[in-house]
């Protein structure tokens, strides 16, 4: 299946903020969109690559593949969303 991600929105935009009182690094925002693919189809996943101020409803995203974590010396990865460049 090939996705033409030429006109991917982001329709919702969730911006979760940690904080950690004992811990004096800063964590950096998770940001969670939901994607709509035209033709059809949505995505939930988590934008990449941007400043969390500056993500809106209806963005115009792309999609890349990024490495999410390893664990036991294994790599995995999995769709994220950027900013349409």
């Amino acid at each position: 299946m090939v996705v033409d991600d030429s006109k991917l929105q982001a329709p919702t935009v969730n911006i979760q903020k940690r904080v950690n009182a004992s811990c004096p690094i800063e964590i950096k925002p998770t940001i969670n969109v939901v994607i709509d693919f035209e033709g059809g189809g949505r995505f939930l996943g988590e934008m990449t690559d941007c400043e969390p101020e500056k993500v809106a409803i209806g963005d115009e995203v792309e999609m890349t593949f990024r490495r999410l974590f390893t664990a036991g010396g294994v790599h995995n990865y999995f769709w994220k969303a950027r900013p349409k460049r």
